[in-house]
């Protein structure tokens, strides 16, 4: 999602809840504006407390379908972190496959990995309520965000960055046999770790950047998966018949990033501008006809339209990247 930042504003703490007027408003008839504003959610989501944990939320980094992003700041030491809430909307009757569906890949699944390119899990609560607090790291932003505060498409240099890190990610959640199932700008979070600049205007040094995964709402044992999901436009061929994604599947959402990344052929405004309908054979038919393209080449096989054929992230990091961060697999 893309961060949309409040400042600090100082309210007074409440006890034990972040959500609980919240929940009430979006429940209640009485409410005026169909879904309260980032600011009116603001208002009311001031503290929270976790176990002896106490946190005071400072801004919101942004919103989606089921719920929100806020930073908030531990009481006592000061440090940072991000409170994911996720509460249903008004007369909601996808809210509980919903929030059964972001236990399996949020609650139960991203707490047990352990990656340095895969967003840290800090705690999370609420499962069995309508209001779900989980905490993760902070990052500085999303993917999309760095790519859109640029003047133009980001350097080769970044893409291949973001290509590498992200292929160890995937790479990790294969050898595991998990499938993400919604690799995109709007998932992929950076943090910066020093301030060097670089020739190229809105963008720091390439080796200031660390990205990580995010979003492990629909990550799933690539054995069950059931239900259609995704993202349009990154969604692999196989998906939109059987449903079924695979590893695979994650690798060619990764290239369609990289497509978006680079702004080939003016893909970036072709994503934005083909509706859900129109994208599964046009969005492909631009895909195919990058293929050849030299800033693609080498990795070109990430973008097979036959799963049997497509790279996987291994395959990748082995050709392109000298083995560098491939998992290891235990026999």
């Amino acid at each position: 999602m893309g961060y949309v930042y409040y400042g600090a504003m100082g309210f007074g703490a409440s006890t034990q809840t972040i959500v609980g007027a919240l929940l009430r408003m979006r429940l209640s008839g009485k409410r005026a504006p169909e879904e309260p504003t980032k600011v009116a959610q603001f208002n009311m989501l001031t503290h929270y407390a976790h176990h002896d944990e106490e946190y005071l939320i400072t801004g919101c980094l942004g919103s989606g379908g089921f719920g929100s992003v806020w930073k908030a700041r531990h009481r006592r030491t000061g440090d940072c972190i991000a409170l994911k809430v996720l509460v249903p909307r008004r007369a909601d009757s996808c809210w509980f496959e919903t929030r059964r569906a972001t236990a399996q890949g949020e609650g139960h699944i991203l707490p047990k990995l352990d990656h340095e390119h895969i967003i840290r899990f800090l705690f999370s609560s609420g499962w069995d309520t309508n209001r779900v607090v989980i905490g993760l790291e902070l990052m500085d932003g999303s993917l999309k965000t760095l790519a859109r505060s640029a003047p133009s498409p980001l350097p080769r240099n970044l893409v291949r960055r973001v290509l590498h890190q992200m292929l160890q990610a995937l790479d990790h959640l294969a050898s595991l046999g998990l499938v993400h199932r919604d690799v995109k700008p709007d998932n992929i979070l950076y943090t910066t770790t020093c301030s060097l600049r670089s020739s190229y205007p809105g963008v720091l040094a390439v080796s200031c950047y660390h990205f990580r995964l995010g979003d492990f709402g629909l990550c799933e044992f690539e054995s069950n998966q059931p239900e259609h999901c995704g993202t349009f436009g990154y969604r692999a061929p196989e998906a939109y018949g059987s449903g079924y994604s695979s590893h695979k599947s994650d690798v060619w959402a990764l290239y369609v990033t990289v497509l978006w990344l680079l702004d080939l052929d003016n893909f970036r405004h072709k994503m934005a501008g083909w509706g859900n309908i129109q994208r599964e054979k046009k969005i492909h038919g631009a895909i195919g006809k990058l293929a050849h393209h030299e800033q693609v080449f080498e990795f070109r096989g990430m973008g097979e339209f036959s799963p049997e054929a497509r790279m996987t992230a291994r395959d990748v990091l082995d050709e392109c990247f000298g083995g560098e961060g491939v998992a290891e697999r235990w026999e």
